[in-house]
């Protein structure tokens, strides 16, 4: 539903259009749409530059999705990851997974170094489906991201997204994944008080 729900989305399809022109300017050979559902995103890209190799994760995509790409030769669907590659693009998938930090180290994985990713959070109640346990990484996805090897690069203009290039690799265990979470949401009441701080500093000095 959500597929159908966003090509008819103006500021949905301007965002995803902003990610597209983001990959096409970086021109790289292959692209993994991480929880690319019905392949909106995809086809966007492919329609810019049949340069691009793009396969799209979705272990159970459904027949309407995977018939409507029948004239798309670089791209295709995939229910297993055995490759990296030069880009991964993930929108609007970590906030509904309730272990999202391993989640996102699976997805780091499969990225070559020196590769980018790009990748659209809401780790607040934005919609009902979005799970409360993983709103404390709305203040430090972004330093948990650079822990895992991940340089942030900043917003993708013109979307929701943000930019990181993978600089180096990181051997990360299950435990410390699991350190990082606790530690995030140890810090989560404290990156609260100052975001909350600063935006109120900021009205008044504005």
């Amino acid at each position: 539903m959500n597929g159908f729900f966003l090509e008819q989305h103006e500021l949905s399809m301007q965002h995803r259009n902003a990610i597209s022109d983001w990959i096409t300017q970086k021109k790289p050979t292959t692209v993994l749409d991480f929880g690319g559902g019905f392949g909106t995103l995809a086809k966007i890209i492919a329609d810019t530059s049949s340069a691009i190799n793009i396969d799209i994760y979705e272990p159970y995509p459904s027949s309407y999705a995977t018939n409507r790409l029948d004239n798309y030769k670089n791209i295709r669907f995939v229910n297993e990851i055995t490759d990296k590659y030069d880009l991964l693009v993930s929108t609007d998938v970590l906030e509904h997974v309730p272990d999202p930090l391993s989640l996102f180290w699976e997805m780091i994985d499969h990225v070559k170094r020196g590769g980018y990713l790009i990748i659209a959070n809401h780790f607040y109640p934005v919609i009902k489906c979005h799970l409360p346990t993983t709103f404390h990484l709305r203040y430090s996805f972004h330093h948990i991201a650079r822990l895992m090897g991940l340089m942030r690069l900043g917003p993708c203009e013109g979307s929701h997204a943000t930019l990181f290039q993978k600089i180096h690799n990181q051997a990360l265990s299950e435990n410390r994944i699991k350190m990082l979470e606790l530690l995030s949401k140890a810090m989560y009441p404290m990156l609260r008080a100052m975001y909350f701080t600063r935006r109120h500093f900021t009205r008044l000095t504005s």
